[in-house]
């Protein structure tokens, strides 16, 4: 299928900001497994083409229909049943839209940050493609760093990362705790 015969992909966002990432996306493609560039394509189609341009207008749409407090820019009580809807829309189009592939068996869409326009889709190559990723730049950056700056850098990550999980809201002055930091 012609979706995993380029190498890089940015729908969304700016101008500047989606050429900017397929222009490193497609530099550091030179230097991945194909598996794991279709991972990267896979998670930028979930991200721009289905769940932005397709699946967010229609979830905002129906927000008023859900239980709970919470509008698009602060989703509140209203988060977890918009990520089970958007989730489940995910899965129908991806079906209907991509090829059949492992990596999209398992997909879930959350919203670290409770605003619709700002959602995390992760399938099932999405942990073994950020693990790559991880690896890669500590050995890139243990050819500049100390050992002791490496771990502080790896700790204050796995940090950032945990603390979006747990979806923790911005206090107005920075954009979330993980950022705080």
């Amino acid at each position: 299928m012609a979706f995993f015969k380029i190498r890089a992909y940015g729908g969304w966002n700016t101008a500047t900001n989606s050429t900017g990432f397929v222009l490193a996306e497609a530099e550091l493609a030179k230097h991945m497994k194909n598996d794991d560039v279709d991972a990267l394509l896979a998670t930028r189609y979930l991200d721009d083409w289905a769940y932005q341009a397709n699946i967010r207008n229609t979830v905002a749409r129906q927000l008023t229909w859900l239980r709970g407090d919470g509008v698009y820019g602060t989703l509140s009580t209203k988060r977890d049943a918009v990520s089970a809807r958007s989730t489940r829309m995910m899965e129908r189009f991806v079906e209907e839209n991509l090829p059949p592939m492992e990596t999209l068996e398992d997909i879930t869409v959350y919203f670290p940050w409770s605003r619709m326009f700002e959602a995390d889709i992760e399938h099932s190559k999405f942990y073994d493609l950020m693990d790559y990723m991880k690896k890669t730049r500590s050995k890139n950056r243990s050819k500049f760093l100390g050992n002791k700056q490496e771990k502080q850098g790896a700790l204050s990550y796995n940090n950032k990362k945990d603390s979006m999980k747990r979806g923790d809201r911005h206090d107005g002055t920075v954009h979330c705790k993980a950022c705080a930091g």
